[in-house]
């Protein structure tokens, strides 16, 4: 048996975040991305948002515990960009340094399009995300686009025998998930601030599947042009 070959490092780390509506399927696209790039010799780092730490899981408990329903915006907004700094100093820059693929299920767009669907100015948003992040930005993002009906259909067959499994945020309104919708879409065009060069537009209400087979395609220059 021949001895296994060392998992492919890039000169530089790569940093994929995934975007999107609720029911958009960005944890499906995590998994299958993560397991074709292994499959390709990749190392691999796949994290979410709020957690990817210890400290980090423990603030996505609070943050998504339905009985903390009357939560202020700004302590909602502090909290995730707490588990943020955490995440970012334990695990995605050690990751990236290390020359690894670093997939992420939401980053700080999410914080914009869904703190920003709250009553917090946008400029009090992106200020505190800059303080946090630095200079930790992703190379890549996937907005995986869902109308709301689409996206509640979705939640309500992963919670048919168990309504009271909606988190939270899972629980909002209706206008609060159509804004964020319109947030994200105003992102991946460019419309809050000069970064839409690293978006993708996809459309999640099609067979997943293709959704993969979309990402991948997109995902293949960026790994050509670092190998």
């Amino acid at each position: 048996m021949g001895t296994p070959t060392a998992p492919k490092r890039l000169e530089r780390g790569l940093f994929i975040t995934f975007e999107g509506p609720e029911g958009g399927g960005k944890s499906t696209q995590v998994a299958w991305l993560s397991q074709r790039l292994q499959e390709e010799g990749y190392a691999v780092v796949a994290t979410r948002e709020p957690g990817g730490t210890p400290l980090g899981e423990g603030i996505r408990n609070l943050l998504i515990d339905p009985q903390y329903e009357k939560m202020e915006p700004l302590t909602e907004l502090l909290l995730f960009e707490a588990a943020r700094v955490q995440h970012i100093q334990e695990l995605i820059e050690p990751s990236l340094r290390a020359g690894k693929i670093v997939l992420c299920d939401r980053f700080y767009d999410s914080t914009l399009a869904y703190q920003g669907a709250r009553s917090l100015s946008w400029p009090k948003i992106v200020h505190l995300n800059q303080i946090c992040v630095g200079s930790c930005q992703p190379q890549l993002t996937f907005l995986l686009d869902l109308d709301y009906e689409a996206g509640r259909q979705r939640l309500a067959q992963r919670c048919q025998d168990d309504p009271s499994q909606l988190d939270r945020i899972e629980r909002e309104q209706r206008s609060f998930f159509e804004q964020l919708r319109q947030n994200y879409l105003a992102l991946a065009r460019g419309e809050r601030g000069p970064t839409e060069s690293r978006w993708r537009l996809l459309d999640a209400s099609q067979p997943r599947q293709e959704v993969a087979r979309a990402i991948w395609r997109e995902v293949l220059p960026f790994l050509e042009s670092r190998s």
